[in-house]
């Protein structure tokens, strides 16, 4: 009980440490499709360590990204580029991970050092290559619920319910439900009742 109501009032003060960085990221992003100042306040607070400063992270990133549960658990020097990403309750996203333009399901866990891409087509590419003037596209992917990425995993593309990727995979296709997928480029190794 004593836990719960620390934990409350903990919440509490993270909101308000975090009250003035949202209200700039917010007139940022009324003002102008800009992430700078989004992004300066998400990298300022990934450096703050431990449980409070999970529950800081969390604080902030409820007030700025489409959803973000306070019981989520995102790990030092854990950063989140675009506003457009959603974040379920129960996630575990563990230390130095970046997240692109996604939706995390629920009961999913993060491996330390991965990549979440908002997707394989990000820049606009003519005949004379990459042309980094033109704002990046609005891709972005799903992780479903109750996932498990292994440490290093790049991921580019959607990944089902309940699907394990291996440490180190880099996903380029789609994952389907209750798969585990391993390897560059992952490929599904085992279906359904098969994973045990």
């Amino acid at each position: 009980m004593l836990k719960r109501v620390l934990i409350y009032l903990f919440r509490i003060i993270a909101l308000i440490i975090v009250i003035a960085p949202a209200l700039t990221s917010k007139l940022e992003e009324k003002v102008s499709h800009s992430e700078r100042i989004f992004q300066f306040w998400g990298e300022f607070f990934a450096l703050f360590p431990g449980s409070p400063g999970s529950i800081i992270r969390c604080a902030y990133y409820k007030l700025t990204i489409l959803k973000c549960s306070f019981d989520a658990n995102l790990d030092f020097a854990v950063s989140i580029a675009h506003r457009e990403t959603s974040i379920g309750a129960r996630v575990i996203i563990t230390s130095y991970t970046s997240i692109g333009r996604c939706t995390i399901g629920e009961n999913t866990g993060i491996g330390s050092g991965c990549h979440i891409i908002s997707g394989k087509r990000e820049h606009e590419i003519d005949s004379s290559g990459v042309d980094f003037s033109i704002p990046m596209k609005g891709s972005s992917i799903k992780i479903g619920k109750r996932v498990w990425v292994g440490d290093g995993s790049i991921i580019m593309a959607d990944v089902g319910d309940g699907a394990i990727i291996g440490a180190g995979s880099v996903v380029i296709t789609a994952i389907d439900d209750r798969s585990l997928a391993v390897g560059n480029p992952a490929k599904v190794i085992k279906k359904g009742d098969q994973i045990k």
